[in-house]
């Protein structure tokens, strides 16, 4: 593949992941508008369901594109395909499972959650098993470096539900037709990621997935815990603990900072494909790089939520959710420290040292404890959340130095 051809699909991924993060925003804040925040909150409450099981199923997309990005430079294209496969069943396994606890917890867990809506958490819960099957196609065509096919994925999910979801809402204001929309976007583009997968790996026989992939998977696993807590556990703690209004507003604050995801969700997905199997030097050049660009290209986001924060929360979702405003630059800078980690995380999953993970996971413990404590105050559920994502970044970025120094000293002595 040449400069260039790696310069356009790079490109892609960017325009891709920002695009489609962006559909995402208007969507919500369309859908915020029309349900207003009582109403809302339900929706919120789904959408941060759908993210936290996708950050706990993440890694599915992280194995995946390791192991493809690997196996790719070794012209082994078909232990992907074998690995997409075994996952695939896996998780038509899975869904069994799922279905028949929520067929006979249904009640429970939507009392538990504070869901209006049976239909509302229902559907939330199908998008998420979906999600988790594209994640696996996603996985592989990022593994192999087919970055427009990816980006593909990633314009088209959000536009089919933002498309559907205008429709039905237009149609009929409920959540649960809002959920639906996330149920349909996401069928139509496994469809469409399972086409691009075949195109760029061979084909073959059935296997089982190789023990390596195991072994990988479950320090991902814990990792995938701690990211779904640092970014999802503020929002379903609020939308149990706070009245419904205030629980719509904490959702509509949530899914304005995670504007942020626009910027650093290209420079996440390319950490794994770029770093696994290279040498320090070039890992440490290349992490720097891009969380350089990242945090350049937040610097104006964020001054927008500290200096205009309840404009921003007005113009975007309604005067409903003016009461958000004095939470919005806390939640802003948490949010922002959790993508930078986020960003150190992948970038251990790559070299396969996850020794973080003590303090990584600890960490996310101590804060869901403590946003638990917080209950119904939520400024102090934004605070306490933040001073956690703040420790946690300090305490990875440490600790990756520390690891890099340690790989320097090993390749001396070799």
């Amino acid at each position: 593949m040449n400069k260039i051809s790696i310069q356009r699909d790079r490109l892609a991924l960017v325009l891709g992941t920002g695009g489609g993060a962006l559909l995402t925003m208007i969507w919500m804040a369309w859908a915020g508008r029309v349900l207003g925040p009582a109403k809302s909150s339900d929706l919120y409450g789904g959408v941060f369901l759908i993210f936290a099981v996708y950050m706990v199923g993440h890694p599915l997309n992280g194995v995946t594109a390791r192991f493809s990005a690997l196996w790719h430079r070794q012209a082994e294209g078909a232990k992907s395909r074998q690995l997409h496969q075994g996952l695939m069943r896996w998780l038509v396994k899975a869904a069994v499972v799922f279905a028949m606890l929520f067929l006979l917890t249904g009640d429970w867990q939507r009392s538990v959650l504070n869901f209006d809506s049976y239909w509302a958490l229902g559907w939330a819960q199908v998008a998420a098993w979906l999600v988790l099957v594209l994640s696996v196609s996603r996985g592989v065509l990022r593994g192999v470096g087919a970055f427009s096919s990816f980006a593909g994925t990633m314009v088209l999910e959000p536009a089919l539900r933002l498309g559907c979801g205008v429709l039905l809402l237009w149609w009929l204001p409920e959540v649960s037709w809002a959920m639906a929309a996330y149920v349909f976007a996401s069928l139509v583009t496994i469809v469409f990621a399972r086409r691009q997968v075949d195109g760029v790996i061979e084909a073959a026989d059935a296997a089982e997935i190789p023990r390596e992939v195991y072994r990988f998977a479950l320090p991902m696993l814990l990792m995938a815990m701690a990211d779904a807590a640092y970014q999802n556990v503020d929002v379903l703690i609020a939308k149990r603990a706070l009245q419904a209004t205030q629980a719509g507003q904490f959702g509509a604050m949530a899914t304005l900072t995670r504007a942020l995801a626009v910027l650093v969700q290209p420079f996440a997905l390319l950490v794994i494909p770029l770093l696994a199997g290279r040498q320090v030097r070039q890992n440490d050049r290349t992490l720097w790089k891009l969380t350089g660009v990242f945090l350049a290209c937040a610097t104006i986001p964020m001054a927008a939520f500290f200096v205009f924060a309840e404009p921003l929360l007005t113009g975007i979702f309604g005067d409903g959710y003016a009461g958000a405003s004095q939470w919005l630059p806390w939640h802003a800078l948490g949010s922002l420290a959790c993508f930078v980690s986020l960003m150190l995380a992948q970038a251990f999953a790559a070299i396969g040292r996850f020794g973080f993970l003590w303090g990584y996971c600890g960490i996310a413990l101590v804060m869901s404890v403590g946003l638990l404590w917080a209950g119904d105050d939520p400024l102090l559920l934004t605070q306490v959340g933040t001073w956690a994502k703040l420790a946690c970044l300090v305490l990875t970025l440490a600790t990756w130095l520390w690891t890099g120094n340690v790989h320097r000293a090993e390749a001396i002595e070799e």
